[in-house]
């Protein structure tokens, strides 16, 4: 009885060592979660300049991507592109950009604790990336005042600047989605935030995290259990905006009053295209 005792249990210490540093874990990651201190996107200093009319050539959309293989695209991504047809050019305005340096990488996206950057490129080399690897874009063209355009423009062009593209990202408060809700909301005369952010939510954040964890047990109760009961709470519309495809589809159903008064879509009427691969 003994020897059995003695042999069981290192296991059962290790068991309650394994646990109890699981639970640490936890605990650390919802304090992550909520605790961290996000900077606002500071606003360009010419973005109430007033308009040089070069908003007439501008056409802004936004691109939004559907799911990838690896862990960090299992939720899909968004981006915005400003085309300018003074200049002919066309730019994707990036702002889930990240590196993965080291081990520690996987580790810190589960707790929300890494530095994501902007960036831009032309839209095409942008896409080039995405149809390779099979995945679906969809594009929305807002319609929004030629005055509004140039304002976002004049905000990406100051995101991207090397000493304003870092920001400390967040799994539901500040990701790849938050800078361009913001635009939208900032052209709208905030309307947009206005119109969801006292909407009740469909589902909590865990059960939009488990719509794209599901396929991958081991993965799905890792990060469920990491993320403690912090996402268990009702949401807003404006909450469950973190996902690129819920930014979509309340973009794609949006209208606001414009300056003029009339009542207006957030985007143009045939402003939906897709390129799917196969």
């Amino acid at each position: 009885m003994r020897r059995l005792a003695g042999r069981v249990l290192p296991h059962i210490l290790l068991g309650l060592g394994i646990l109890l540093g699981m639970i640490v874990l936890r605990s650390f990651a919802e304090a992550t979660l909520y605790a961290q201190d996000l900077p606002e996107q500071t606003p360009a200093p010419t973005l109430h300049d007033p308009p040089t009319g070069r908003g007439e050539d501008l056409t802004v959309r936004i691109a939004v991507f559907g799911p990838g293989t690896e862990l960090y695209f299992w939720w899909g991504h968004i981006a915005m592109i400003i085309d300018d047809d003074a200049t002919g050019r066309s730019y994707l305005y990036d702002y889930g950009l990240f590196f993965i340096q080291g081990a520690g990488f996987f580790t810190n996206f589960a707790l929300g604790r890494l530095i994501f950057s902007t960036g831009r490129l032309p839209t095409w080399n942008g896409f080039a990336g995405y149809i390779m690897n099979n995945r679906d874009i969809i594009v929305y063209t807002l319609d929004i005042p030629p005055e509004k355009r140039e304002m976002i423009l004049r905000q990406a062009q100051w995101d991207v600047l090397p000493e304003n593209s870092d920001y400390l990202y967040h799994h539901f408060r500040h990701n790849c989605v938050t800078p361009l809700l913001h635009l939208i909301d900032m052209a709208t005369e905030g309307q947009f935030k206005g119109r969801f952010a006292n909407e009740p939510g469909r589902f909590t954040l865990r059960q939009h995290v488990r719509r794209h964890t599901w396929h991958s047990p081991f993965i799905d109760w890792i990060l469920n259990f990491w993320m403690g009961q912090v996402i268990d709470v009702p949401t807003t519309v404006w909450d469950e905006m973190f996902l690129p495809s819920e930014a979509a589809r309340n973009i794609a159903d949006f209208e606001f009053v414009d300056p003029d008064g009339p009542r207006r879509p957030g985007t143009s009427p045939t402003s939906s295209s897709s390129i799917r691969t196969v």
